[in-house]
């Protein structure tokens, strides 16, 4: 039949005795080796400047900005209502004008109070005197 010595390795080819423990260590070496180049490339494709990290910071960036700008989208519509209020509604427009301007209806009784004086006010008065 056949030789003791003699084994049967990948796809029938014949191999001597003794290479297996040959075979074992090369395949070790091959698959330390493999692991040691793909560690730093899957390292740096987690952290680099464009990694998955990277990645996901943009998207949750993203997802702020969008955030960010349907809120001044409603602050704009808001801001918008008021203008064409303050444009064609007269009841807005009469209470601007009472309101800032201190425009006032015939008939309509004026209270006019006194001002609390102003830091400026108090700042330049003379100190008091002690007794």
């Amino acid at each position: 039949m056949g030789d003791a010595n003699v084994k049967y390795g990948v796809l029938g080819t014949v191999a001597k005795a003794g290479t297996g423990v040959l075979l074992r260590v090369r395949r070790r070496a091959a698959a330390v080796v493999l692991l040691a180049l793909t560690l730093p490339v899957g390292y740096k494709a987690l952290t680099g400047t464009h990694g998955y990290f990277a990645y996901q910071k943009e998207i949750r960036d993203s997802q702020n900005l969008d955030a960010a700008i349907e809120e001044t989208k409603r602050n704009n519509a808001k801001l918008e209502d008021s203008i064409k209020g303050l444009k064609t509604d007269p009841a807005v427009i009469q209470g601007e004008a009472r309101s800032l301007l201190r425009y006032v209806r015939p008939g309509d009784t004026v209270i006019a109070l006194p001002q609390p004086p102003t830091r400026t006010e108090t700042a330049s008065a003379p100190p008091l005197k002690k007794r």
